[in-house]
């Protein structure tokens, strides 16, 4: 009987530098899968597929063996059924048969062991089900609805719309549509022997494919993405801190920039004294005294990640005065 297997995928050569790895919350953001991973006590092995040593070193820290991945894989251009392929060859080469396979991305904090556990529980217990993917329902941005550039520069239907019935322009009236997450893929090797038999882009989810539907998520290919992942988080009550410890930030001004952050929403909330006026004449003074110009960007960056986790925290609580009062800071920020 083959055996389970967890596979966190990602390369060092990325657009947005170090984004498999980047502190979000205080830790790398692949353990965050890989604990989830972890947690769920399904499977027997865990590997990191990638070129970086910086990256198999920090999945390494959370007991993920390392494939080290050929050059030719770690390109943009690089295909993930290529990237799969590799490790089954490797894992193979471990002595180790896959039956089932499940993928998960470096750069998508976006797991719970809840779902691992309701995806396994799926594909386990079925003989037809190929894989199993966590999807997402999309209102507004429905295939029909979508458009293209034709060869005329104009805009064009996306797909061919010419239908025997007509595509009502009400999305409601519209067949659900539903995208995948990517945060992870549970897949059937074993029910694809001879050879991935699903549809591109993605062939080796194979011919039978359940969804998991859950919210939307987000992978992080920039820093709003990491801002909208340690939301995720904090949602969620996802606290790293309590498998692996002390979160540690990237570098000492990393650091001083959240402090910094901090200090400025707490003068902010127990503004009870000063005029609004008043509060953003103190800021604005703090900011262009203490720090850098060119480092304004990093600040704007940190107090929204603030402001985003102690608006979370305190919402309940809030008054419409003091709600209407920080809308007005966020648009002054």
């Amino acid at each position: 009987m083959g055996c389970s297997v967890a596979l966190l995928t990602g390369r060092g050569n990325s657009s947005f530098a170090d984004k498999n790895i980047r502190k979000v919350n205080g830790f790398p953001s692949l353990q965050y899968p890989a604990v989830a991973s972890n947690n769920s006590n399904i499977f027997d092995w865990s590997f990191c597929s990638s070129d970086s040593d910086e990256i198999l070193e920090c999945a390494e820290k959370v007991g993920f063996k390392k494939i080290k991945r050929p050059p030719q894989l770690a390109t943009a251009q690089a295909l993930h059924i290529d990237v799969i392929n590799h490790a089954l060859s490797e894992i193979k080469g471990f002595g180790i048969d896959v039956d089932y396979l499940f993928v998960f991305l470096a750069n998508n904090v976006s797991v719970t062991t809840k779902m691992i556990a309701n995806a396994w529980e799926i594909i386990s217990h079925s003989d037809e089900v190929t894989s199993v993917v966590p999807v997402y329902r999309e209102y507004d941005r429905h295939p029909l609805r979508s458009m293209k550039i034709g060869p005329n520069k104009n805009i064009i239907p996306f797909i061919d719309t010419k239908l025997e019935s007509r595509i009502s322009s009400n999305r409601q009236d519209l067949d659900p549509s539903y995208f995948l997450c990517h945060n992870f893929w549970a897949i059937s090797v074993k029910k694809q022997l001879n050879g991935w038999n699903g549809n591109d882009p993605w062939p080796f989810l194979g011919n039978f494919i359940v969804p998991l539907e859950i919210e939307e998520v987000h992978d992080i290919h920039n820093e709003d993405d990491i801002i909208k992942s340690e939301a995720w988080l904090i949602n969620n009550k996802i606290d790293l801190s309590k498998t692996l410890g002390k979160a540690v930030h990237k570098t000492e001004h990393d650091d001083n920039y959240k402090a910094n952050s901090v200090n400025l929403f707490h003068n902010y909330i127990n503004m009870t004294e000063k005029t609004e006026k008043e509060f953003f004449a103190l800021s604005n003074g703090k900011i262009s005294k203490k720090i850098p110009t060119k480092e304004q960007n990093k600040i704007e960056i940190y107090i929204k990640k603030v402001v985003n986790k102690i608006i979370n925290i305190l919402k309940p609580f809030f008054s419409s005065r003091l709600k209407e009062t920080i809308k007005r800071f966020f648009r002054k920020i």
